[in-house]
């Protein structure tokens, strides 16, 4: 469904992204790690069309992704940012409702309406939905955004979302443990499992290992692990890459978990010296 061929990108002299290929073509939770400064929301952006690489290609379906119309893209994809700055007394029912606006004139028809209201309930923001955007919590926030972002890629006529693509850039910011874990069960129920692709920048290794089928890893700018989760989430290779103990625990056939420590004495830098054994996060 996507193919990357070669992407690279630069900014003020400084390499970002080194050249990078992917082919992303199935229905699937597609998981991007990486140390802080890695590229991993770069590459995002770009694959989403919303930063132009500075060398390479990209298709969707076989077809360049810079001939996409505006709003045709919007129907196909939809990207959830790190940071979303609203401006204006909107409502929390206003903003999850501009997820239907790639598909409306004027106003919503009776079927947008209807989505909204079963993104208000998903998301458990009934008692929310009159209050203006900015007064509400961090986490509030992340769930309005996210559930705007799922409604952006619902067609009430067609039940599969083949081949759209939801893009998820630090979901899990400013969100507590329950609906961390909601979101990600959503966006596998609502958009994988109903035929279409999630690319999330996450980091979160364990969380990435309960939903992931895919794992990327970047590190300064190069692509350097691209594998199924169970193989690329090797405590080996997630050691080298991050630079601490990375140790795998397995309690049973379907618990596992990742705690690190600091590398061992004479083989810790200065960055990762106040690195805990606590449950890790990249």
């Amino acid at each position: 469904m996507i193919e990357a061929k070669n992407i690279t990108f630069s900014s003020g002299g400084k390499s970002i992204l080194r050249p990078v290929s992917l082919s992303l073509e199935k229905p699937e939770m597609v998981v991007i790690l990486g140390p802080n400064g890695a590229g991993k929301s770069t590459l995002l952006q770009i694959l989403a069309g919303l930063f132009e690489a500075s060398s390479g290609t990209i298709t969707y379906g076989g077809r360049d992704l810079a001939s996409w119309d505006i709003s045709e893209l919007a129907r196909q994809r939809s990207y959830l940012h790190q940071h979303n700055n609203v401006f204006g007394a909107f409502t929390v029912e206003d903003i999850i409702e501009m997820g239907r606006y790639p598909y409306f004139d004027m106003k919503p028809s009776k079927e947008d309406k209807a989505l909204v209201e079963d993104a208000i309930r998903d998301m458990e923001l009934g008692s929310r939905r009159k209050q203006v955007y900015q007064t509400l919590s961090g986490g509030e926030q992340q769930r309005i955004q996210f559930a705007r972002a799922i409604l952006q890629l619902q067609d009430p006529k067609e039940e599969k979302l083949t081949d759209k693509v939801l893009f998820l850039d630090e979901p899990l910011n400013n969100l507590d443990l329950h609906y961390q874990y909601s979101l990600m069960w959503q966006a596998r129920q609502k958009i994988v499992e109903k035929g279409g692709m999630v690319i999330a920048v996450l980091h979160d290794i364990n969380m990435a290992y309960q939903f992931a089928d895919r794992i990327i890893i970047l590190k300064e700018g190069n692509l350097v692990v691209d594998d199924s989760t169970e193989k690329a989430l090797d405590a080996d290779i997630l050691s080298s890459i991050f630079e601490v103990d990375v140790r795998k625990v397995t309690l049973s056939e379907k618990e596992v978990f990742f705690s690190t420590r600091p590398l061992a004495s004479g083989k810790q830098s200065a960055g990762n010296a106040a690195v805990s054994s606590n449950q890790f996060k990249i």
